[in-house]
């Protein structure tokens, strides 16, 4: 289990982290970089790991002399300030699972499906939720009793 935790966080420095995006929040790294490093069939959860938490991975890393992850000042916790690519475990690590990223796979899928159906590509950036009022609103011109 571990060695995939291991795994997905070598390729998602290698492949999706820049330098550009330091300093990075912990709960950011392992929700858009490290989670798309899963297998289609098994799916990274910290509960069942070693870890824990993403915290200790992190920790452990730092110690390994991979990433820096310290506070940084103005902030209540740790970030991950700098990856160390000149790390010799960083550059000669080779990987051993296939793992594929994930939301770019099923990003692909629907492009192709709207694609073969003929429909335009469609991105979403933001989404307003109504609120009751709005909603007490419009349902009442769909019923026509205003």
């Amino acid at each position: 289990m571990d060695a995939r935790f291991i795994e997905a966080f070598y390729r998602s420095l290698m492949e999706s982290v820049n330098d550009s995006m330091m300093p990075m929040e912990p709960s950011d790294f392992q929700k858009e970089h490290l989670t798309m490093y899963a297998d289609i069939n098994y799916k990274l959860d910290f509960r069942l790991s070693s870890f824990k938490r993403v915290g200790k991975l992190l920790e452990i890393m730092h110690k390994k002399g991979v990433i820096d992850y310290s506070e940084v000042k103005g902030v209540d916790h740790k970030l991950i300030t700098r990856v160390f690519r000149t790390n010799e475990e960083f550059k000669n690590y080779v990987p051993k699972f296939s793992l594929r990223k994930l939301k770019k796979q099923q990003a692909v899928q629907v492009e192709s499906e709207a694609a073969a159906l003929g429909y335009p590509k469609i991105h979403i950036e933001e989404v307003y939720e109504p609120t009751k009022h709005l909603i007490n609103v419009l349902t009442a011109v769909k019923d026509h009793t205003l």
